[in-house]
């Protein structure tokens, strides 16, 4: 602290200590006067010491450092960790065939959640539920083609509305 701080605050303590002590006796009490500066330089004291450590230190910034990606293909995280799959280099028919046990297993657990349909089990009810298309990309090995991004984009959506 400067020299300058030193006196602005020793001024406050002084004022504050002349307010109180006449106040007190103003109104008719018996102010021990050594009892109510040492008060008084504590009270200003600790506002000091808060208001240095105050200015000392830096704000906290809460934020988290990365936010976490908003999935783009619906409520079941199996979607976006598929999406991740696209972009990270995979090879090509490597992530066909995962991407097609994924859906399946999607499929499966929707099937029987929501039908009470085992799809290997009663394979005609899980066709009626399913559509066509969807079965038959179920059914079928799994095999790497350029231009199927519509087709599974189509696949997604009738997946979600299961």
């Amino acid at each position: 602290m400067t020299r300058r701080t030193w006196a602005r605050w020793l001024t406050i303590s002084a004022a504050a200590w002349v307010v109180l002590y006449f106040g007190v006796k103003g109104i008719g009490g018996d102010a021990e006067p050594v009892l109510l500066a040492a008060l008084v330089l504590s009270g200003v004291g600790t506002v000091g010491v808060v208001g240095m450590v105050n200015a000392i230190t830096d704000e906290v910034d809460w934020t988290p450092p990365h936010r976490s990606r908003s999935r783009a293909w619906g409520r079941d995280a199996r979607f976006s960790r598929l999406a991740q799959s696209f972009s990270d280099g995979s090879d090509p028919a490597a992530l066909a065939v995962r991407i097609q046990r994924e859906l399946g297993a999607v499929v499966d657990h929707r099937l029987e959640s929501t039908y009470a349909v085992d799809r290997l089990a009663d394979p005609q009810a899980a066709r009626r539920i399913l559509g066509d298309d969807l079965a038959d990309y179920l059914e079928q090995p799994a095999r790497h083609r350029r231009g199927q991004a519509a087709r599974l984009a189509a696949l997604l959506t009738r997946i979600e509305s299961l």
